[in-house]
């Protein structure tokens, strides 16, 4: 499956100077247009390369986020709030680029209405109008504009060094493009530069590989070129290197020198000589050096799928030296499981207040939000440490300790021990949580005195990845007077329900890429793995659990069976998913049959609370939820309620909406991450109050054709087409022809029911391939437009 690009930014939350919304912007970038980073050097030096723009239309703004790199081969956006805001209703930034000048351009599409084009006629959508902001800085410096049209070569060499990318590039394709081949000499010399510039970068010489790379001088025929490039990817700047490497030319010495290049400190670089690599002629002998590199490689972050494409590519022969050195295996200590402790962990910082700073709180923010209260460490009264957090007011006031970590969907317990004085007023002292991910939460109010020291707890749920506000109140935004102290703030959490993508190891794609080989590698390396370690090999065996349409005849069948039978426990699952996947008889149906796949969590829901949830549906499913032909969404109200349950918690735990090319599932995938399954059914109960309505039929398929076509589904959804929910079977009826003939081709082309544990989906796939094309669909489609 292709993978979706990795997000960067930590929150997308913005910031609009107003309430009036240009149709919804939910307090985030749901309109989000254009990144384009800061690559002039007019702006002062914390722009430089590292500060891009996003325009948020809806918001009526420009958003600038911080990049850095992260350490694990990517980079982080640190969301750096507005550069631009507006409270003209009309302002709509959709770009802000540098231009030639080093000043930013701000492209404003000056309008009033910002949503989908066929959503909403409305006289006041502009569509003659635009505008074009200049942007200084008052520490600016502008760049003089040049004029290149009939620039000499040297001139266009000389501008490739330009502190502003605009006129590097326009000289670099200038001569590309007009084969200035007589620039060749000079762009040589410039590439061999060694020196750095305020930033650590060198975009002569970055420019000067890329034109000599486009003019076609590193491929081979200019040795010259060649060794200047080569020399290049040991350049002390890291933008230098990773250039050079994408630069250097497809060939065996290309990819010898890459691999002396692994132990490069900056991940972002290795990242670039990895995905190089993995696109050099296949060289096994590069296997154990790109294998030996693996715990340099974070899970799941930006170097792992580089790692793996150059790992697969080129250590073919490394699965069998790899199994041959396990462990062997010990029967006696097979299907053991080892017993873990869970271990909580305080997720606060300095929880018990005994790091300070000017007599407050350090990590912690100490506020006082009403009359007059005083906020202090004190050192004579603590339950554990030295410290514990005071908070006391004579005249009448409140105050709070608070903390905002970020949360991730899942139970928590908040907790504190709390000793109060004289404490009195309408709130007195507690604990609350809120957030937009959850719900708002309070502790029991204490008043009095409590000399000894007594627990305050809550227990609350987050939906969705959050930032928590926690706090440790005295008087809640309402006067109090008297003293609290406050200690061992405990944060836990208690359980997670954040959606973890699969992670396939190298090694599971390594044998993965040795089984695709046929019957016989699989026989063999079986039967290897049934001499290791189970716990060791478990991983190797793995790579059977994705195969499919491999075919065995009955002797090979016979000896994989055998095999099967003296596996050890933890690799018989796996035997039992490829016996499945392949329709073979391993003798493992029993456990095959036990793959319980994706169950949804049915849940009673409330409309009332549901009708709250909705407003983000109406965009796509239209006010009455019976569906859009224009955005391509179903009718909803007629669908039953375990069935909408289902499929909105697939998206949610990524069962659905997996496929980039599936851009409806995409979206849906994460508009669910929000909603927490109780939030799902209360939505679900909400929708099933409105009435379905007669759909459109606009594909021209015949009907007559149709219903011999449906007699291969009348097994699952019955001849009336109402679906059959012990068989996760849903109705058929009032959808538009358009949107089964899309689901159809979904399932048929494999962009839908390949998620983890959609035995349904899987189903679903079968069936649709064996329509015959896609006149069968559409004719499929109208018939069960007839059905009543």
């Amino acid at each position: 499956k292709k993978e979706k690009a990795r997000r960067i930014f930590d929150f997308e939350t913005h910031y609009p100077l107003t309430v009036t919304r240009k149709y919804d912007h939910f307090g985030s970038y749901t309109s989000a247009a254009g990144f384009d980073i800061y690559t002039a050097r007019s702006f002062p030096k914390s722009f430089w390369n590292r500060t891009a723009f996003v325009g948020s239309p809806t918001g009526k703004l420009l958003g600038q986020f911080h990049l850095e790199p992260d350490g694990k081969g990517s980079y982080r956006a640190r969301n750096g709030g507005n550069f631009v805001a507006s409270f003209d209703e009309y302002t709509a930034p959709i770009q802000g680029r540098p231009g030639p000048d080093g000043n930013l351009y701000m492209l404003d599409w000056n309008n009033l209405i910002m949503i989908h084009g066929g959503e909403l006629d409305n006289p006041l959508r502009d569509k003659s109008h635009g505008r074009i902001y200049r942007i200084t800085h008052k520490e600016c410096n502008p760049d003089q504009v040049l004029n290149l049209k009939d620039a000499d070569t040297r001139t266009l060499v000389t501008v490739l060094k330009h502190q502003n990318m605009f006129w590097r590039l326009m000289a670099q394709r200038k001569l590309v493009q007009q084969k200035r081949i007589d620039a060749i000499p000079f762009l040589i010399e410039m590439a061999g530069d060694a020196g750095v510039d305020d930033i650590g970068s060198n975009p002569g010489v970055i420019h000067a590989l890329w034109t000599l790379h486009g003019l076609g001088q590193v491929a081979g025929s200019n040795p010259e070129a060649l060794t200047v490039a080569e020399q290049a990817v040991r350049h002390r700047s890291a933008a230098v290197r990773k250039n050079a490497v994408r630069v250097l030319p497809k060939t065996a010495k290309s990819a010898n020198l890459l691999s002396e290049l692994l132990e490069d400190p900056d991940p972002n670089v290795l990242r670039h000589i990895l995905l190089t690599l993995s696109s050099m002629p296949q060289d096994d002998s590069l296997g154990e050096q790109i294998f030996a590199i693996r715990n340099r490689i974070p899970t799941g972050e930006g170097l792992s799928s580089p790692y793996q494409l150059a790992l697969v590519r080129h250590g073919s022969l490394l699965v069998e030296q790899l199994i041959a050195q396990l462990p062997s295996r010990d029967r006696a200590k097979e299907g053991k499981l080892e017993k873990k402790e869970v271990e909580l962990v305080n997720m606060l910082e300095n929880p018990s207040f005994e790091e300070s700073e000017d007599g407050l709180p350090l990590n912690w923010k100490s506020k006082v939000h009403k009359g007059n209260a005083k906020l202090s460490i004190d050192s004579s009264l603590a339950r554990s440490g030295k410290n514990s957090a005071r908070i006391e007011s004579k005249e009448g006031g409140g105050a709070e300790y608070l903390m905002v970590p970020s949360l991730e969907p899942g139970e928590y317990l908040l907790s504190a021990w709390v000793r109060t004085k004289d404490v009195e007023g309408m709130n007195g002292v507690l604990l609350k949580v809120q957030g937009r991910g959850l719900q708002t939460k309070e502790s029991a109010k204490l008043k009095g005195t409590i000399d000894e020291w007594q627990k305050l707890q809550i227990n609350f749920r987050v939906d969705s990845q959050s930032g928590a506000v926690v706090f440790c109140l005295f008087g809640a935004w309402s006067e109090a007077t008297g003293t609290v102290w406050f200690d061992d703030v405990e944060l836990f959490q208690l359980s997670s329900d954040k959606v973890v993508p699969k992670v396939t190891k190298v090694e599971s794609l390594l044998a993965k890429q040795a089984f695709q080989k046929g019957p016989e590698e699989i026989i063999k390396f079986v039967k290897l793995i049934n001499t290791k370690d189970e716990k060791s090999s478990s991983v190797f065996m793995e790579g059977l659990n994705d195969l499919t349409d491999i075919s065995f005849e009955v002797g090979q069948t016979n000896r994989l069976k055998a095999l099967a039978n003296d596996a050890a426990p933890a690799n018989k699952m796996a035997l039992a998913i490829f016996a499945s996947n392949n329709q073979i008889d391993l003798g493992l149906t029993e456990l095959a049959n036990s793959l319980t796949g994706f169950e949804a969590e049915i849940l009673t829901g409330n409309a009332d609370r549901g009708k709250a949830l909705a407003s983000s549906c109406i965009s796509c499913h239209g006010n009455d939820f019976t569906g859009m032909v224009s955005e391509r969404s179903p009718s909803l109200p007629q669908l039953s309620d375990w069935y909408m349950q289902s499929q909105m918690q697939k998206f949610k735990y990524n069962v659905r909406g997996y496929e980039v090319t599936d851009s409806d599932g995409t979206a849906m995938k994460a508009l669910m991450q929000n909603y927490g399954n109780q939030q799902i059914a209360d939505l679900v109960a909400y929708i099933r109050t409105f009435e379905s309505k007669e759909q459109a039929i606009s594909l021209g398929g015949d009907p007559v054709k149709g219903k011999a076509h449906y007699q291969t589904c009348i097994a699952c959804h019955q001849s009336d087409g109402k679906g059959n929910e012990p068989l996760n079977a849903p109705s058929l009826l009032g959808q538009s022809d358009l949107y089964v003939y899309n689901q159809l081709i979904k399932f048929r082309n494999g962009h839908r029911g390949n998620g983890s544990g959609d035995k349904s989906g899987k189903i679903m796939q079968m069936s649709a391939k064996l329509l015959t094309d896609d006149q069968a669909m559409k004719d499929l489609a109208a018939y069960l437009t007839t059905l009543r």
